[in-house]
């Protein structure tokens, strides 16, 4: 198999494992955990949330596969695992965000659900973009 296509399945791969890991995993023990959630701690957490995600948005895109050497496997794969756990810590701060917000109602629950569903597509889009420019 072309080296570039075998790179391109590795991304392709880890992408869809984030998604299965988000919701097999993540969102029952999120479930969990966010039901205990008091009103009165909304603010608190949606506050915190703004700033996890900006950091953990900024890495996600800052990191590059054009910065790594895809020709060393522990190159490779600690950008892959990076991005992986990346991506599923911004996919856990979405759907915090989102059930906080569901406590407001659903009317901001869309307000704040389509945008943050646009940023985490975009975070997949450039990782694609990114593998197929290095």
């Amino acid at each position: 198999m072309n080296p570039m296509n075998k790179f391109i399945l590795e991304v392709t791969i880890k992408n869809i494992l984030v998604v299965i890991f988000f919701f097999t995993v993540l969102v029952p023990l999120m479930k969990n955990d966010l039901s205990s959630m008091s009103i009165e701690d909304k603010d608190i957490v949606l506050s915190m949330l703004g700033f996890l995600m900006a950091g953990a948005i900024v890495a996600a895109f800052e990191l590059s596969y054009s910065r790594t050497d895809l020709n060393s496997p522990i190159q490779r794969w600690l950008a892959h695992g990076t991005k992986f756990v990346l991506f599923s810590g911004i996919g856990c701060l979405i759907y915090i965000a989102m059930w906080t917000v569901d406590l407001g109602g659903p009317t901001t629950l869309w307000a704040i659900g389509f945008p943050s569903m646009c940023v985490y597509t975009a975070l997949f889009l450039h990782d694609f973009w990114d593998a197929l420019s290095t």
